[in-house]
């Protein structure tokens, strides 16, 4: 690059100046949503099974020197000798709804928003700081608007998420119910809990667990514990027997008496249809009738799952400016797709199927199961549990993908849809916004991509984008080890 104040050589010429110059793709033009992100991340990390085992550990088992908490919750079973299984039961709720989300106009707590993984996330040169991102969150979240016939102000409201306040806006006339009244004073209200702290559980977690076979695994024990034989296979399951004094057998006594007030695999089935057309396949599974199902969620999804590969590559290219159009797109999309299925059991079956699940993961985790459900010790189990499903797999001829990938599916799947679902998309006119996203969530999308071949075999970096149902690749391959 050659200027005005070049040396001159002593030819008279001018000699070019050297100037280093290089490429990045770094980008540092934050958008508010940027914070929903992070406050989804500290939501569903508070809630992980890593968490929620030490909060048991210490509540029931006394690993920990902490003296337990005292339970302000009850939930009377009418069967006797299971208040041990019952403590389990409401602190697992307990943990839930103190963890799973909370919105507040005052920062993010104790999450430590400086890590490195946080600031590599917003662009590690960009020099991101915890009160920025929290300015960031005070700018993105709104006050919580009264109803037309409620004299209360905003603040008395609280705050609440830009795409929650637009349902508000729908239901202006409808007055909100506080805490502190009656619930039959506003029987036509809104929930002012639910608006203003919407639980960050999303029900995919629960499906990618179900077929890793995680319920599956835990009813082969509850029949064994009853001395039923379901299968010639289980036999395999000869050496559990878990003396009454040890704690487990009045666990799962507990865990068998309240069966009939647990989820059933046909209510979970029918809601993966009525959130995402995800249907399962297997004997147990009930034939489904559907009167309302999202038949687009699959091509939505991976759609935007294929885009990011292409965007990703434009934008390693330095030389490139990646357009993120087509993404933005695609995100809006799968956010009315996700909308369209908020109804009727949503947050509730989401939230009681998370416990269900959480509750099961622990108990596969104690001690006790390690007697017979051996795990190969240098497989380097993320979560204790894991390793029992898997042995449960090989022990009963199961399907044999690792329980971890499943695992992966379920915590990446969760935390990419509830961006989507909870982010004001269908608002956003800036392709800066969907270029974000998919620059702060590339590690959970290409977990998520790498683990979906990994149990099914298809690959979602493809166009276009593969529609088929996960369960028929699982049968597939269930199908090709019983022949081998």
């Amino acid at each position: 690059m050659e200027t005005n104040e070049n040396p001159v050589n002593d030819n008279g010429l001018k000699e070019p100046v050297k100037v280093d110059v290089s490429l990045t793709s770094e980008r540092c033009k934050f958008t508010d949503d940027m914070s929903l992100w992070t406050f989804i991340r500290n939501a569903t990390e508070s809630i992980n099974f890593e968490n929620y085992s030490k909060y048991m550990d210490a509540l029931l088992c006394n690993d920990n020197e902490n003296e337990s908490e005292e339970f302000t919750l009850s939930r009377n079973l009418p069967f006797p000798g299971v208040d041990r299984y019952n403590h389990l039961k409401v602190a697992t709720e307990l943990f839930l709804m103190n963890n799973c989300s909370v919105i507040e106009d005052t920062g993010f707590g104790d999450t430590n928003l400086e890590s490195t993984d946080e600031n590599n996330r917003y662009g590690s040169t960009c020099g991101i700081t915890k009160s920025q991102i929290e300015t960031m969150w005070s700018n993105y979240i709104v006050d919580v608007e009264g109803g037309s016939n409620q004299s209360n102000t905003n603040s008395d409201f609280g705050k609440t998420l830009p795409y929650l306040a637009i349902i508000r806006g729908k239901l202006r006339t409808s007055p909100i119910t506080i805490e502190e009244e009656k619930f039959l004073q506003s029987c036509d209200g809104i929930l002012q809990n639910k608006l203003t702290n919407p639980c960050m559980i999303e029900l995919i977690w629960s499906y990618w667990h179900e077929e890793g076979l995680l319920v599956q695994a835990m009813n082969a024990i509850s029949m064994r514990f009853q001395n039923k034989k379901v299968s010639a296979k289980s036999s395999a399951l000869a050496n559990l027997a878990i003396g009454t004094l040890r704690p487990m057998s009045n666990l799962l006594w507990g865990y068998v008496q309240d069966e009939q007030h647990r989820l059933t695999l046909g209510r979970r089935a029918y809601e993966y249809d009525q959130n995402y057309g995800l249907r399962m396949a297997g004997k147990a599974v009930p034939s489904m009738n559907s009167a309302d199902r999202r038949t687009n969620f699959i091509a939505a999804f991976h759609n935007v799952l294929v885009i990011c590969q292409a965007f990703y590559k434009q934008d390693d290219d330095t030389t490139i400016l990646a357009d993120a159009f087509p993404l933005l797109n695609a995100i809006k999309e799968l956010h009315l797709v996700l909308s369209e299925g908020a109804h009727n059991q949503h947050g509730d079956l989401a939230s009681t199927s998370r416990q269900e699940m959480l509750m099961q993961q622990w108990l596969l985790a104690r001690p006790e199961m390690r007697e017979f459900l051996s795990s190969r010790e240098s497989v380097p189990y993320t979560e204790a549990w894991m390793g029992r499903v898997d042995a449960m797999k090989k022990l009963m001829g199961w399907s044999n993908s690792p329980t971890s990938a499943f695992s992966t599916l379920a915590i990446t799947g969760e935390k990419l849809l509830l961006s989507i679902r909870y982010g004001n998309w269908n608002s956003v006119i800036d392709r800066t916004s969907a270029a974000n996203w998919a620059s702060y969530w590339r590690a959970e999308i290409l977990s998520y991509v790498h683990a979906y071949r990994v149990v099914t075999g298809a690959d979602l970096t493809k166009s276009p984008a593969d529609t088929t149902m996960p369960s028929v690749y699982l049968k597939r391959r269930e199908k090709v080890k019983r022949l081998a």
